[in-house]
């Protein structure tokens, strides 16, 4: 316990009573003093230990809100900041592989001159063979036993013995239906090449895409043969342009046609009398052309040629399958006939016809304006043609009009 001169000497009250016994203001301390000024004044910070008493304590200091620093407390809000260490992590979706079970029976395919078919499906994180079908016959006659197991709501990878002489042949066969599910259909896709890199890319002469079981029968491998000899190879880009991976190929049509070739070196049958009835648009009796295409061959096809009136327009198109639609317009602003081009596709149109619609838009606009010279005035899209009627034909000219308008200044605040 602190002595009477002490607390006082704290406080800094100098009552006289002190001040007798310490004349001075300089006189130094009784001894016993000193002795417990030492004992409670504080070590210098150079050669304090840091122990878990301190200070603080006394001081009713939170150590929480210090930081070390040289072996001395000192509050966080002059201490340097510390950055934590942020770790980013990535995160990967894990694409199937190849299962021990499926290279073992591909090994089994490609050893034994017996086997055909080697049936494969995406089965949580790895690919597992599914069924294994023997040669009966020649390879043609043989595609009829994969109908059996093809779905139109399953994915699958199919490989298949093609011949045997002079040396075996192998195409790895990806089977994307478009019912599938959406996950299946991307998983299978998205893996394709990764399974035949696994399995040994030197085994495979060719890989094909196919969405539909007609692609696997014969006639559907006769035309992808006739495909492959008579067109030129396509660079990836190329394939992707025209939304198509490997489609089935063509075949000469069984109706006179000519092939059209546009500036970007895309090529497609025309069927004869689609660019007559294009020709005969600005001035014959019907107002409009609906062409479609065939999807198999490739090839432009005169739907109809009929007079509608806007209010018809949405009955008179397709409703099923998309449309290229030439219109002409009689009704149009200061009694012009202009002519629009009206590019319809359904929601229920299947997933190839959208792709390859989608791609040839441009090829259809070249047959109006070069090959029948043709000048399209708008050019409008829809996903059902029950959209289009009068009022969305006449509010594109609305528009156009509008903007031809002069700009008017605003007035200043407080005029009218």
């Amino acid at each position: 316990m602190a002595c009477a001169w002490t607390r006082r000497r704290r406080s800094g009250a100098q009552p006289a009573s002190v001040l007798q016994q310490c004349p001075s203001p300089t006189t130094s301390p009784p001894a016993a003093h000193q002795e417990l000024l030492h004992k409670q004044r504080p070590i210098p910070p150079s050669n304090r230990q840091p122990t878990q008493q301190s200070r603080f304590s006394r001081l009713r200091i939170n150590p929480a809100h210090h930081a070390v620093r040289h072996n001395r407390r000192v509050p966080l809000s002059t201490a340097p900041a510390v950055v934590p260490t942020t770790h980013h992590t990535s995160l990967t979706i894990q694409q199937p592989t190849a299962s021990a079970e499926l290279h073992a029976a591909f090994e089994q395919l490609t050893t034994d001159p017996s086997s055909r078919f080697l049936i494969a499906s995406v089965s949580g994180e790895t690919i597992v063979p599914r069924d294994t079908v023997a040669a009966s016959s020649d390879f043609l006659s043989d595609l009829s036993l994969l109908a059996p197991h093809l779905t139109p709501n399953e994915a699958l990878y199919i490989l298949l013995r093609q011949s045997n002489d002079p040396e075996p042949r192998f195409v790895a066969v990806t089977y994307v239906p478009d019912a599938a599910p959406v996950r299946q259909k991307t998983l299978t896709a998205s893996t394709r090449l990764a399974l035949v890199r696994q399995l040994g890319g030197e085994h495979f002469a060719e890989t094909i895409f196919a969405t539909t079981a007609e692609e696997l029968s014969a006639e559907g491998w006769k035309r992808h043969e006739a495909h492959v000899a008579g067109a030129a190879p396509l660079t990836e880009e190329e394939q992707n342009l025209v939304g198509i991976k490997e489609q089935e190929a063509l075949e000469s049509s069984s109706t006179a046609a000519r092939r059209v070739q546009t500036s970007g070196h895309l090529s497609m049958q025309v069927q004869d009398g689609v660019i007559e009835a294009l020709k005969g648009l600005p001035e014959g009796e019907a107002n409009m052309v609906q062409l479609d295409i065939d999807v198999a061959n490739e090839t432009f096809r005169l739907v109809s040629t009929t007079t509608s009136s806007a209010a018809e327009l949405g009955s008179a198109i397709a409703s099923d399958a998309p449309r290229y639609s030439f219109y002409r317009h009689d009704a149009g602003p200061d009694g012009s006939r202009p002519i629009l081009f009206i590019y319809s596709c359904p929601p229920t149109s299947k997933v190839k016809e959208r792709m390859v619609y989608a791609a040839s838009r441009g090829f259809a606009i070249h047959l109006a304006e070069k090959e029948a010279g043709l000048e399209i005035h708008k050019r409008l899209e829809f996903g059902s043609p029950e959209d289009i009627g009068p009022s969305t034909i006449d509010e594109e000219f609305v528009v156009r009009e509008e903007k031809k308008t002069g700009f008017s200044k605003p007035k200043r605040p407080g005029r009218r």
